[in-house]
């Protein structure tokens, strides 16, 4: 006789209910982990946002699944700082059973108004990866600021069509950021009060955000080294941690960006590349697992325990 196919209400309903009853984190603590799950989140909506009407919204976490979430990993793991994790793929040092990294990328200003109070509730420390321009600026990020004009769509096409003006496209869409805009960036004082922040570690992730494989060398090279000797003058603490925007290898960084993070001094640098950090991993192509909208905390739980198979 043949299995009856399991409909996703009853596999939602077997999740939840393994949550609940602590199924999900049993396993976690019988199971060996292989590597460090490193969480890449962006910017954290509010609740009364659309995300209809947000560019990209799927990686925009709503600020209470985030609160589950950051709860969650607080039960089920032991959240890690950045400083572990260098220590512990440069060196093998030891780290915690079930270590977790939390990470954001670009630099929005929700993540001080809206994940720093929950980090701090949890005390789960980040690292949180800052494109510079905009922060200098007060301007959207460019790629936002297409997708609210021309769609998301619009925005993979010019990112992944090859070669082009990649200034021309950051200056013509540059507009002014409201601090009250959903998808604003921090502005330099909030970088500065994060960076000194016990739970916070500030890492670099470009000037502007392009996909730096497409670009000569030369430009590369000041995209890293702007970002980083903003980072550096602002907070008086040069950054040790780079992530790759958007971070596929080949199509959005390439031997090329590795060997300029080696010259500015990198310590470690993240992909997007969906596995566990390790030092089986180069230090400079570290992955992360993207964190997307629709997640609550029996999705990341469930994925946790089966050591994040989909």
């Amino acid at each position: 006789m043949k299995a009856l196919p399991v409909t996703v209400s009853a596999r939602r309903l077997l999740k939840t209910t393994a949550h609940r009853t602590g199924v999900f984190a049993a396993l976690a603590r019988r199971r060996a982990w292989p590597g460090v799950p490193v969480l890449c989140y962006h910017a954290v909506r509010g609740t009364s946002a659309a995300p209809d009407r947000m560019p990209f919204a799927g990686l925009h976490v709503p600020v209470a699944h985030l609160a589950e979430h950051l709860a969650e990993l607080r039960r089920m793991c032991h959240p890690i700082t950045l400083a572990q994790l260098v220590d512990h793929v440069a060196r093998g040092t030891p780290l915690p059973p079930r270590a977790v990294h939390v990470t954001f990328d670009d630099g929005y200003r929700s993540v001080a108004t809206r994940a720093l109070p929950l980090l701090e509730a949890t005390d789960v420390p980040a690292s949180v990866f800052i494109c510079t321009r905009p922060v200098v600026t007060g301007t959207h990020f460019w790629y936002d600021a297409m997708s609210r004009a021309e769609g998301d769509e619009a925005v993979v096409a010019r990112r992944d069509e090859g070669r082009c003006d990649w200034d021309l496209v950051v200056d013509t869409w540059s507009p002014p950021a409201p601090s009250d805009d959903e998808l604003a960036p921090l502005s330099v004082e909030e970088v500065c009060r994060l960076s000194t922040h016990p739970l916070i570690e500030i890492g670099s992730h470009t000037a502007t955000h392009p996909p730096l494989a497409q670009l000569a060398p030369d430009a590369q090279r000041r995209e890293i080294a702007e970002a980083i000797t903003s980072l550096e003058q602002w907070t008086g603490i040069r950054p040790r941690a780079f992530a790759y925007p958007i971070g596929r290898r080949g199509r959005d960084y390439d031997a090329r960006t590795v060997d300029i993070l080696q010259l500015e001094g990198v310590a470690l640098a993240f992909t997007t590349e969906p596995a566990r950090a390790s030092g089986r991993a180069p230090a400079l192509e570290q992955p992360r697992f993207m964190m997307v909208d629709g997640w609550d905390a029996a999705d990341l739980a469930y994925r946790l325990a089966s050591l994040w198979r989909a």
